[in-house]
C-alpha cells in the first residue's frame, strides 16, 4: 500500500520560500549491516529481515546467500555483488555509525562502477560508445555525471576496440563519463540455475470437458475447460506441450492422460499457465499465519476516563477546551518545568509530550518532571507507555502507536483517551484527531541534508522547513534539545480523522 513518498523529488524551502536544494530529499540508501553483525546479536537480534519487495531474483539471491555466509563466519570480502544487484548511492548501517543516511541525487539503482566513456561515435544512426571495462552481451549498463545518470545501455553487443570494448549507448552519452553496471548476466544466469522448482504431477482427462490436475507433494488443484472434437492429440504432443512450465515454479516429473481429445497449443498453453498459477497460490496460502491474539490486556482506569475534547498546544495559552496535551518547541528542562506551572493553573487535565525518538536517559529525565509536577504524558511509542506504567502516571495513547483494532485497544485500555484511524472507540475513549497529520519523524537532520554541515556548526537550529513534490507543500517542524532537533513532516492540509466520539485538535 507504500505510494513511495520517500522516493520522490522534492524542492526544500525556508519559511521565507527561498529553495535550498532540490532533490530526493527523503530517499535513504540501502541499510547493510554487514560490519554489526555482532552489534545486532549483543542486542538481542535473533533474526534478520532482507526487504525484498519489488527487487530482483538476483538481489533476493545475492543478499540472502551473503548474510547467511556471514552468519555462517564466512570471510566473503567485498559485496560487488551486492552493488550490482541494487545499490542507491552507496549502504549505511542506519544510526549505528550517523544520521547521514539521505542520498539525494537519485532513488533509483545506480549500480557499481566499472569504468569511464573513452570515446563516443555515430554509426548507422545509432550512438556507440568505448568503454574501459570488459562487459557482456546481456549486461545492464547506466551511465553518470557527477552522480547523475546521463544514459544507459542494454548490451546488445559488444566488440574490441583500440583501448576497451565498444557498446551501443542511448544519446547523451560524453568523454569521461562513469559506467555502472546495474545487472550482470553471469549473475543472472547463475541465479536461474540456483531457482529451486517444485516437482509437480500433471493429470489430463478428456471427459466431457478437459480437466487437469496438478498435484506437489499433499496439494492439489484442478481447473477444467471445454475442448474440440478432433484429431486426437498423442500422448507424447501433450507431455511435450506441459513440460515447458517456463519460468513458474515447478517443473513437470510426472505426466498422465485419460481418454483422448484436441485441444489448439495456444489453449493448452492457457490450461497449463492457470492450473500452475492456481497450485501456486494454493501452496502460499497454505503457509500464511492465522490471525494471532494478544493476551496482554490492561484493566481500564474508569476514573480517570476523559470526557472532553483536547487541545494541543506549543505554549502557555487558554484554547477552548479543557484538557490539554503540552508539545514544548524546545526540550529546556526549567523552560519545561515553568510552561507547565502555568498550564496546570489554565487546564483541568494536562499531558506532556516530547519527541518519539528521544535518548532513554532523557525521556525518564521528562518523564520523572511529569509525575513532579502531577501531569501524565502522551505516549508515542510504547516505550512511553511501559515507562507511564513504571512510574505511576497517566498517559494518553498517541498517533504514534497505530491504534487500529481491538486487539490493539486491549493493551491500552488503562490510556486516559486515544487517536485512531479505524473504528475502534472502545470505552468510549477514541479521539477523531483534527489538524495537520505527522507523516514522518525523522532521525536524521534534513537541514543537513539541505544546507550541509552537522549539529556542531547549525546556525538554523529549530528552523522550519518546506518539502514541495510539485502537487503539495509538507512543512517540517522542530523540537529543539541540547544537542540536535528532531524534525517531523506533516501534511500539507489539516486532516479531520472523523472517528471517536470526542475530538483531538492541534493548535498552531
Amino acid at each position: 500500500l507504500c505510494r513511495q513518498p520517500c522516493r520522490k523529488e522534492y524542492v526544500a524551502k525556508d519559511k521565507d520560500g527561498k529553495i535550498l536544494k532540490k532533490g530526493y530529499l527523503l530517499s535513504a540508501k540501502d541499510v547493510s549491516m554487514e560490519n554489526r553483525l555482532g552489534d545486532l546479536e549483543e542486542a538481542g537480534v535473533s533474526s534478520l529481515k532482507i526487504e525484498g519487495r519489488l527487487k530482483s531474483p538476483e538481489y533476493v539471491y545475492v543478499t540472502t546467500k551473503r548474510y547467511r555466509d556471514l552468519l555462517d563466519g564466512k570471510d566473503l570480502g567485498d559485496n560487488k555483488d551486492v552493488s550490482v544487484a541494487f545499490n542507491r548511492g552507496g549502504f549505511t548501517a542506519g544510526y549505528f555509525d550517523n544520521r547521514k543516511v539521505i542520498y539525494p541525487l537519485t532513488s533509483n539503482h545506480i549500480g557499481l562502477k566499472i569504468g569511464k566513456v573513452l570515446s563516443v561515435r555515430l554509426k548507422n544512426g545509432f550512438t556507440y560508445a568505448e568503454i574501459s571495462a570488459e562487459v557482456k552481451k546481456g549486461d545492464g549498463l547506466k551511465i553518470l555525471r557527477k552522480g547523475l545518470e546521463v544514459g544507459g545501455s542494454d548490451v546488445t553487443s559488444v566488440s574490441q576496440g583500440k583501448e576497451g570494448w565498444i557498446i551501443p549507448v542511448s544519446r547523451g552519452v560524453k568523454v569521461g563519463d562513469d559506467v555502472n553496471i546495474t545487472r550482470s548476466k553471469d549473475i543472472a544466469d547463475f541465479v536461474e540455475k540456483q531457482k529451486p522448482r517444485l516437482d509437480v504431477e500433471l493429470s489430463l482427462d478428456f471427459g466431457e470437458k478437459a480437466s487437469l490436475t496438478a498435484r506437489s507433494k499433499d496439494v492439489y488443484v484442478t481447473v477444467e475447460k471445454e475442448y474440440e472434437k478432433g484429431r486426437a492429440l498423442s500422448f507424447e504432443e501433450l507431455k511435450t506441450q506441459f513440460s515447458k512450465t517456463g519460468e513458474s515454479n515447478f517443473k513437470l516429473s510426472n505426466f498422465s492422460l485419460s481418454g483422448s481429445g484436441f485441444m489448439p497449443k495456444s489453449q493448452l498453453n492457457a490450461l497449463r499457465n492457470q492450473t500452475l498459477a492456481a497450485l501456486e497460490e494454493k501452496i502460499i496460502s497454505s503457509y500464511r499465519p492465522t490471525k494471532g491474539r494478544n493476551e496482554n490486556s490492561y484493566s481500564p482506569k474508569e476514573n480517570l476516563t476523559l470526557e472532553k475534547n483536547v487541545a494541543e498546544i506549543k505554549r502557555a495559552f487558554k484554547a477552548e477546551e479543557d484538557v490539554a496535551v503540552f508539545s514544548p518547541t524546545s526540550l529546556k528542562y526549567d523552560n519545561i518545568s515553568r510552561e507547565l506551572d502555568k498550564l496546570k493553573e489554565l487546564y483541568e487535565r494536562l499531558y506532556l509530550k516530547y519527541p518519539r525518538l528521544l535518548p532513554e536517559e532523557e525521556e525518564i529525565k521528562l518523564v520523572e518532571l511529569a509525575k513532579e509536577k502531577g501531569v501524565g504524558v502522551y505516549a508515542d511509542n510504547y516505550g512511553t507507555v511501559y515507562l507511564a506504567r513504571e512510574y505511576e502516571i497517566p498517559y494518553f495513547a498517541g498517533i504514534g502507536l497505530n491504534i487500529s483494532n481491538g486487539e490493539a485497544v486491549k493493551f491500552i485500555l488503562d490510556a486516559d483517551g486515544f487517536i485512531s484511524a479505524a473504528e475502534v472507540s472502545r470505552l468510549n475513549k477514541g479521539y477523531r484527531y483534527v489538524g495537520k497529520l505527522p507523516l514522518m519523524t525523522f532521525e536524521h537532520c534534513p537541514m543537513a541534508v539541505c544546507k550541509g554541515g552537522d549539529c556542531s556548526t547549525c546556525k538554523n537550529k529549530g528552523e522550519p522547513l518546506f518539502y514541495d513534490d510539485g502537487l503539495a507543500t509538507f512543512p517540517l517542524t522542530a523540537v529543539v534539545s541540547r544537542d540536535r532537533c528532531y524534525y517531523t513532516l506533516y501534511s500539507d492540509e489539516p486532516i479531520n480523522l472523523n472517528v471517536g466520539g470526542k475530538k483531538y485538535k492541534v493548535y498552531d
